[in-house]
């Protein structure tokens, strides 16, 4: 072979070997990166979701424990059994919001599968099967399809210029009943269920929500063991 193949050879193989190593070089920077941005995503949205988690999983605690819905609800004057219906609806709409939120912020970014977010997408999986689960043996009530909890969740965002925000209470108070009342309305009839019969989708869905605040909070920093009890 001519010697000057040879050698136009050999450099076009270096160019090739070159330009791999400088796209994997690059490609595992963008990994590198993407994780980064989705461990700041988590850490951003962490601390908001575990306290709706915690909100919500306390007002279970209250209802299957302490009676809450038997005397604010069944036994309350009216403006108790407002607070009783509304603050139970904003809870768990509120979860759903701060899942929501979370869910989106990550899906989006290339290679974000980290042990942390994984393990956090996890546990909020294990709430998701709760709630849809048709068993029988978890009743009718609270059963919300994995569309509905999206839609409910994507109803709770609210955007500014830098991040997303979580409707709070006083919106969430005057809402336009026609973008919630589909769902929100059949959970009304759910509370008023449940005020008198046990649910173990509620327990289940408590222990889950636990779980998932032990996984944000694995230190105890916000919540201790003596604040944080299964049913």
């Amino acid at each position: 072979m001519d010697a000057g193949v040879v050698v136009a050879l050999i450099a076009l193989a270096g160019a090739i070997a070159a330009a791999g190593v400088s796209l994997y070089g690059q490609l595992h920077a963008q990994e590198v990166a993407a994780r980064h941005d989705a461990e700041d995503v988590l850490a951003r949205y962490q601390a908001p979701l575990a306290t709706a988690a915690y909100e919500l999983q306390g007002r279970i605690y209250n209802i299957v424990v302490l009676g809450f819905l038997r005397k604010y609800y069944v036994d309350g004057d009216e403006a108790q059994r407002t607070y009783a219906v509304e603050n139970t609806l904003y809870v768990l709409a509120q979860f759903l919001g701060w899942s929501e939120i979370l869910t989106r912020e990550i899906q989006f970014l290339s290679f974000a599968d980290t042990d942390r977010t994984r393990a956090v997408a996890r546990r909020q999986q294990e709430v998701v099967e709760v709630l849809q689960s048709d068993d029988p043996a978890l009743g009718r009530p609270f059963l919300i399809w994995r569309g509905e909890q999206r839609a409910i969740g994507e109803r709770m965002i609210e955007h500014d210029r830098r991040r997303l925000h979580c409707l709070g209470y006083a919106g969430f108070l005057d809402r336009d009943e026609a973008a919630f009342g589909r769902w929100l309305g059949r959970l009304e009839r759910d509370i008023a269920e449940v005020s008198d019969t046990p649910s173990l989708r509620l327990r289940r869905l408590q222990h889950a929500l636990v779980d998932l605040i032990r996984e944000l909070d694995p230190d105890r920093v916000r919540y201790a063991d003596e604040r944080l009890q299964k049913i």
